[in-house]
């Protein structure tokens, strides 16, 4: 009789142990949430080999919800076998993770011709107006330090002040011209006739030639008068 019921709970000891390692892995997915999950970046071995980046059980103290237990049953022990092997069964040391999902970027769109022209244009009526906001400074300060050698002069040799003053208002026209160019630049920037807005940069350009020579020239002529005067 004491055989009958010792046989009785080794199958049942047997069953139970059975059942609840079987469970196990069951029970670990139905406990894991996404605050027990820890992020790995991926490295490097010793060895070369390279680690994806993956995801681990969160160190929490619960054996049951680590990976290592719902992959292959072990429950964080390296020494049990895993479920379906024998212990001779070789256990791989690859760490176990969850693979991650990289998006594959979304390729920039490519611009028609008619928006690359409006990238461009608006680029060159922002360095037009870049420009003329520079050289109506220095069309000022130049004008008004011209005009102020005509004053001295004019106290001095009256003839020469003359053409001094002429000289100095010819720069300035020049100076207007050539700021006007630049202003009517930035008007048909974005023309459909590109031919037009070519020659008008290229009418800036000649008369902005002009005006170094026009200014040496002007000073020029103070210099040589003062020279003048001062020799006598």
């Amino acid at each position: 009789m004491s055989k009958r019921i010792s046989v009785f709970f080794l199958v049942i000891s047997f069953f139970l142990s059975s059942t609840i390692l079987n469970f196990s892995p069951i029970y670990a997915r139905s406990t894991r949430t996404k605050s027990s999950d820890v992020y790995v970046q991926g490295y490097y071995r010793k060895n070369g080999t390279y680690v994806q980046p993956y995801y681990r059980s969160k160190a929490d103290g619960i054996i049951e919800n680590n990976y290592s237990c719902i992959d292959d049953g072990r429950c964080g022990d390296s020494s049990a076998p895993v479920l379906g092997t024998t212990s001779e069964t070789p256990v791989s040391d690859e760490p176990s993770f969850v693979p991650m999902f990289t998006p594959t970027p979304t390729p920039r769109p490519t611009l028609s011709p008619e928006e690359l022209k409006a990238i461009k244009c608006s680029s060159e009526v922002k360095e037009l107006n870049k420009k003329i906001k520079s050289e109506e400074r220095i069309k000022f300060n130049n004008v008004t330090t011209l005009r102020k050698l005509v004053s001295d002069l004019n106290t001095k040799q009256a003839s020469e002040a003359a053409e001094l003053s002429e000289k100095t208002e010819n720069y300035r026209l020049a100076y207007d011209s050539y700021t006007n160019k630049l202003y009517e630049g930035t008007w048909h920037a974005c023309d459909e006739n590109s031919s037009q807005y070519t020659e008008i940069r290229s009418q800036e350009k000649t008369i902005y030639l002009t005006l170094a020579p026009m200014r040496i020239s002007a000073r020029k002529l103070y210099s040589e008068v003062i020279s003048r005067l001062s020799s006598k």
